[in-house]
């Protein structure tokens, strides 16, 4: 992305906030697959547990490696937990500053393009409106940039991971329904 009026603060704003915005969007897909994960090793546990119990056998290592099982899925949703808070936090604070930079910059020269401008040219324009629809439509676009850009990215790799995961975790579904 080139943007006129950018620095090399301005791109890396974006480049924390675009690696921000991945991690978040991936989030999702990775804690469904966790949690599919916490509901196998429940049912795997009740399972063996019950087959346990009416054969009259020691149930203690049973209960020992569920909560192994759980205690490493707990631990893996923490770590999954925190990358989402922290790469949302990225996303949301670089593309603010990135935004607020971008608009800042613009206003700057659009003013000074203003104060070029001949007294005639003054004349014509109702100052009330001018300053309300400049106002409307520098909020318009800081809000594409700021907000918008980052949930772009966001749902975009949220789609793409969770596809990939679809393609992976189910490939002989898939071969059969993408090349039927």
């Amino acid at each position: 992305m080139q943007l006129k009026y950018s620095t090399v603060a301005d791109y890396i704003f974006v480049f924390i906030g675009f690696l921000g915005s991945v991690a978040t969007g991936s989030g999702w897909p990775v804690m469904t697959i966790l949690f599919g994960n916490v509901v196998d090793v429940f049912v795997d546990f009740e399972v063996a547990y019950a087959n346990a119990t009416d054969a009259n056998l020691p149930t203690d290592h049973l209960v020992q490696e569920f909560m192994s099982q759980i205690y490493l899925l707990s631990g893996l949703l923490l770590v999954v937990m925190a990358v989402f808070i922290a790469g949302n936090y990225a996303n949301v604070h670089c593309f603010q500053m990135f935004s607020l930079r971008q608009m800042s910059e613009i206003k700057k020269r659009y003013f000074k393009s203003i104060l070029r401008q001949e007294v005639a040219w003054y004349d014509q324009q109702s100052s009330g409106e001018f300053a309300s629809r400049i106002s409307s439509d520098f909020k318009k676009f800081e809000s594409g940039i700021n907000e918008n850009l980052g949930l772009l990215i966001y749902n975009v790799t949220g789609c793409v991971v969770g596809f990939l995961f679809t393609l992976l975790f189910t490939l002989e579904f898939d071969t059969v329904y993408l090349f039927r």
